[in-house]
């Protein structure tokens, strides 16, 4: 990892204060610095003072605050704000207070220049009184941190108090950067996160897995410890390496789990035979699936020749699709080999859900879909359908055809060969493979990962590639040559290559010159040597490179015919809340599930230690931490429960109340620096500076956040946006202050190339470039598909934030990422966007791109993403002429942020698991570069704090009259509507009037009564729980509403609620909108977040199909 600065002085190490609120200790190494601060605030301290000649004060302020967002602790440039705040005197007493931060030292002590003292209010103390306890505040935290942590029953639950000082911390030194630099080193140090009782819990689980008076306990605890060997093996390992396992952990933890499974097999009685699970009813498959959703009681059932043994805890469609289609694939392996090695030897399926789930079966690997072992056959199923699964079946049981009939394969010749038999058919029912089929894609990317080159080459057939998993495309490129390759007519290497294949134990442990033997002899058209041999295969993949694909690849189908249809299983087991996962740190979803297990058994102990290692591990989840907030209390360790309960309520502030501070738990400086903070509120009230009061209540405001404390009274209003000279509300800060870090990225790290961007004098950030270019200008014709991510060192706190910039497209073809919310290297929120012509890019058009479109999208990794579209938005946006760049406005509030490019909105994403978005910030490209300018990050928690409105435009509010459409509204949590655990299905009724004015009774009567009617029927015909929600205008008379609930029926399925909009929901004045407001259907999901809405037409009879989608998702 490497770091480069665009500051000096003070700030050359005060970006070692990462203090990391996610779960990972980083080190940052210093480099030179390519930028200077200098130069970029020339221009608007001339601007400043060119407008201050000229009289113009309120200009001068905005050039000032340009330039204080460029270099914010510059002392020169507060000066001059305090001049002109002198004119003002809240102005004068609010920039003093900043001003007084600043010069704080490095021993927490303050000297006022004469110069500045006298530009300071002669009595007001309190900008000195409130720096200096700051500091004293700053130095308890650190005494707090150094002190051996009290912790519960042996427990190591110093990571709860590093995670609430992290953010307090930066809160309190933001303004203070002498003492930031100071501090740093050791404050860092202080807050590295620790993993805390690896081994303990894995004896914890040990003692579990062998006790057999528990079967059901003894497996899930033996999964789990396969679990970890499994992480602890696998070769790609981040953060610590695995501590030092049991002897056999891996053997052991298997035998408890075979042991326990026939235990429990033999309690849950036969399987079911497909012809039972068919005739089951709707409301039965329910049940089944509810009944059967854990590994210790999944559902099993026979094919029906009884050639398969299928058990999955994933559901009935799951099940029933597996178990009846598995025998097809079994028949077209056994007509491709020629026989069955398997007769009378039945196999077992398994099916699971997650790779953490998979990893428990013994996935030797975390990117695995699949993986045989002996007779059983294990894969990973998820938001996907019975048909593709049967392509990883296929790839899987090939597998077990080749262990049977030719055992000790090389690994490219068995994932090759499975590769290709994965996709040589083109669906299901197929009765055989398509034998001229070849994977294009395959090929390409043989080539592009360099196995043309005979070096690597040869590593790869001696079974040391650089990565395991080039043997799937480079296996299944030597495949296909070695069976399809011909020369004058006739096959080269076929003959060889069927002997070679059904002969493997000849190589004798010598992989590499028994192939050379086999195909490098020079007779038949074969080649003499190896080289040789090489070469030919590199013109082969090289053949089918899309851009020169050479005549003799259309003897090849590229396709293995038509597929048919692909509808999704929708049984709730695959459909899970989880984040995609990435190269695992030891422990990851592991820790969290012994957790778990732990509870369940009631063993306190056992359990804390395993929440404590899986919070360090995986970071705070909500319903962990509720329960590691539960354990600490019980064990009577109330102010560590506290620290729990403070950080569920700062990362879940809708779902958890303040909690007031423990005795013991916080140090007095802190309580005594709110309580200065209100007397400072107190005392500038009386001096009749309600702007400067508004400023110090919001700070202690924020602060009580931190501490527990009740949020103090506000009556004043709060200030105009537009108003930026006010510093009760943060000034814009640029993105760069303390410069940016190259580090990893899931998605940007695969061809990644360090070094490859660089800071301009003028703090221009370049993505995708090393250094300018020689060439004329900054524009670069040709694009390179190359990887870097660059970021913030520190986080962007601010639950509440707003952060500008525009990018600039420096190459012909970009696909760029904007980074927010980055915590370790899976896990960010990733603005994509993609623009240019990718044909100039490669060299293959001369012509320039007109870039008049931006295509973007908004992701946060989350496995249902894949399958629910609305969750994570994307489109395209026209510029409406030819135009390089674009602004990009992203306003962060809590777990949701809306984009807008050039000032108009166009998405809105919300985090799958509720939490709100902080984190460092960075950008990243795959192909092209671009560059960034004028990046700015503003905070808004202080509206926040004080409870007054939010600046940010705000979602759908049953309070409120509003006037933003549906689109806009989407992905936002909604306020006045409980949340419930499987979501819930709101008609929403508009107000509407008659032809006089009034409201229209009658109307909105009837429109609530066919929606309901309409929807009534499919409720229990899909099989569908969540409630309904009803909302109704506030101003609709009582009895009407009484008159209408009591017509309706269903009080237990249908709720009432009024709405205050008056403005229709949709805009009606889009093409295909009705000419009157009409009924609105939506869907809420379980955290109240609105996620799908429509108008519910005149005519219409039904639940709509993607209204469907969704509540079966959240069954």
């Amino acid at each position: 990892m490497s770091h480069r600065f665009v500051r000096g002085g003070i700030l050359r190490t005060a970006f070692l204060l990462l203090l990391l609120a996610s779960v990972r200790a980083q080190v940052i190494s210093k480099t030179a610095q390519p930028g200077r601060t200098e130069d970029r605030l020339r221009s608007p301290l001339r601007s400043a003072d060119s407008a201050l000649k000229s009289g113009d004060e309120p200009e001068a302020r905005r050039h000032l605050l340009n330039a204080l967002a460029i270099a914010p602790f510059n002392a020169a440039v507060l000066e001059r704000l305090l001049t002109l705040g002198v004119k003002t005197s809240a102005g004068r007493h609010l920039w003093a207070l900043r001003h007084a931060a600043l010069l704080v030292d490095a021993g927490g002590k303050l000297r006022i220049p004469t110069k500045t003292k006298k530009l300071f209010p002669s009595k007001d103390p309190w900008p000195k009184r409130l720096a200096l306890a700051r500091a004293q505040a700053v130095f308890a935290v650190e005494r707090l941190l150094g002190k051996k942590t009290p912790n519960g029953r042996g427990a190591d639950a110093s990571n709860l108090l590093r995670a609430w000082a992290a953010p307090l911390v930066r809160f309190l030194l933001e303004d203070s950067p002498q003492l930031l630099n100071a501090q740093a080193r050791r404050l860092n140090e202080a807050l590295a996160v620790t993993v805390p009782h690896r081994s303990q819990v894995i004896d914890d689980l040990l003692a579990v897995a062998e006790n057999p008076n528990d079967p059901e306990s003894a497996l899930e605890a033996g999964r789990i410890l396969r679990g970890f060997a499994s992480q602890a093996a696998q070769k790609d390992l981040e953060g610590r390496p695995a501590p030092k396992l049991p002897t056999r952990l891996a053997q052991r933890a298997a035998a408890a789990v075979d042991r326990s499974r026939k235990v429990l097999a033999a309690e849950d009685g036969a399987p079911l035979t497909v012809e039972k699970l068919r005739a089951m009813s709707p409301a039965e498959r329910d049940a089944f699936t509810a009944a059967h959703a854990t590994p210790a009681h999944p559902g099993r059932a026979v094919s029906p020749n009884g050639l398969y043994l299928v058990e999955t805890p994933c559901g009935f469609e799951t099940l029933l699709g597996v178990a009846s289609t598995i025998e097809k694939h079994h028949r077209r392996l056994v007509k491709w080999y020629g026989r069955d090695p398997f007769e009378g030897q039945s196999g077992t399926i398994r099916v699971v859900t997650t790779t953490d789930e998979l990893e428990r079966e013994g996935a030797p690997y975390w990117w695995a879909g699949g993986f045989q072992g002996g007779d059983v056959t294990t894969v990973r199923f998820t938001v996907s359908s019975i048909e593709s699964l049967g392509h990883t079946l296929t790839h899987e049981l090939t597998h077990r055809f080749d262990g049977a009939l030719f055992p000790g394969q090389p690994a490219w010749l068995a994932e090759g060969k499975a590769t290709w038999t994965g996709s040589a058919y083109a669906g299901t029912d197929s009765k055989s493979f398509v034998d001229n089929y070849a994977n294009f894609g395959s090929m390409e990317t043989a080539l592009r990962k360099g196995y043309g080159n005979p070096k690597k080459l040869r590593k790869l057939l001696e079974g040391h590639p650089e990565d395991y998993r080039d043997n799937y495309p480079v296996g299944h490129a030597l495949f296909v040559y070695l069976n399809t390759w011909e020369d004058n007519g006739g096959p080269v290497f076929r003959k060889r290559f069927q002997e070679f294949m059904s002969n493997p134990r000849k190589m004798r442990g010598q992989p590499f010159p028994w192939f050379t033997n086999r195909f490098c002899d020079g007779k038949d058209g074969r080649p003499e040597d190896f080289d040789a041999f090489a070469e030919g295969f590199a013109k082969f993949i090289g053949g089918f490179y899309w851009l020169n694909r050479k005549p003799w690849t259309e003897r090849y189908a590229a396709r293995a015919g038509k597929s048919p249809p692909r509808p999704r299983v929708y049984d709730p087991p695959t459909w899970p809340t989880d984040r995609s996962r990435a190269e695992p740190f030891f422990g990851t979803g592991h820790a969290a599930a012994a957790a778990r297990l732990f509870d369940r058994l009631g063993n306190n102990d056992a359990a804390l230690r395993a929440h404590l290692f899986a919070f360090a591990v995986d970071g705070p989840a909500e319903v962990r931490l509720e329960r590691l907030a539960d354990l600490l209390a019980q064990a009577r360790k109330e102010p560590l429960a506290w620290f729990a309960r403070t950080l569920l309520r700062r990362g879940w502030p809708d779902n958890h109340d303040r909690i007031p501070p423990i005795k013991g738990a916080i140090p007095s400086k802190l309580v005594g620096l709110h309580r200065l903070l209100g007397e400072a509120a107190a005392a500038h009230r009386e001096m009749g500076l309600s702007r400067v009061e508004a400023r110090l209540l919001a700070e202690q405001a924020e602060f009580a956040e931190f501490l527990g404390f009740d949020r103090p009274k506000a009556d004043m209003r709060p200030p105009a946006m537009d108003k930026g000279a006010h510093p009760y509300v943060r000034p814009a800060r640029a993105l760069d202050l303390y410069g940016w870090k190259e580090d990893r990225l899931v998605g940007y790290d695969k061809f990644r190339v360090k070094g490859l961007w660089y800071v301009a004098r003028d703090g221009t950030l370049h993505v995708g470039r090393r250094k300018p270019r020689k060439a004329t200008g900054s524009f670069d014709p040709r694009a390179h598909e190359r990887q870097i991510f660059v970021r913030t060192p520190v986080p962007l706190d601010g639950v509440r934030s707003r952060i500008e910039l525009d990018i600039r497209f420096t190459t012909s073809f970009v696909s760029g990422a904007v980074i927010l919310g980055y915590e370790r290297r899976d896990r960010a929120i990733t603005f994509h966007f993609t623009a240019g012509d990718y044909m100039v890019g490669i060299g293959q058009k001369k012509s320039p791109p007109a870039f008049e479109t931006v295509r973007w999208s908004l992701r946060g990794g989350w496995i249902r993403e894949g399958g629910l579209r609305r969750e994570a938005p994307g489109g395209r946006f026209e510029f409406g002429g030819a135009k390089p760049n674009f602004h990009l406005r992203l306003d962060l509030d809590g777990a949701e942020v809306a984009a807008y490019i050039d000032g108009r909105w166009v998405g809105t994403y919300r985090t799958g698991d509720g939490r709100p978005i902080t984190g460092p910030l960075g950008f990243a490209t795959s192909f092209g570069a671009f560059a960034v300018t004028r990046a700015t990050h503003q905070r808004f928690d202080r509206y926040r704090a004080l409870g007054w409105p939010n600046p940010l435009p705000a979602g759908l509010d049953l309070a409120k009259d509003g006037t933003e459409t549906m689109d806009r509204l989407l992905n936002r949590r909604v306020k006045g509507l409980p949340s419930s655990p499987q979501g819930a299905l709101v008609i929403w009724i508009p107000r509407t009037e008659d032809d006089d004015g009034e409201l229209d009774v009658r109307d909105i009567v009837t429109s609530a009564r066919f929606t309901w009617e309409g929807i009534r029927a499919d409720l229990p015909r899909f099989r569908l729980p969540q409630p309904v929600y009803m909302v109704l205008p506030g101003d609709l008379p009582a009895d009407a509403s009484q008159e209408l609930a009591a017509s309706l029926g269903a009080p237990d399925r249908l709720h009432f609620f009024s709405h205050h909009r008056r403005h229709y929901i949709f805009d009606l004045k889009r093409p295909n909108m009705p000419a009157d407001p009409m009924p609105v259907l939506m869907f809420i999901d379980d955290a109240g977040c609105l996620r799908l809405a429509d108008i519910y037409v005149v005519g219409r009879e039904d639940l709509p199909p993607n209204f469907r989608t969704w509540c079966r998702v959240h069954r």
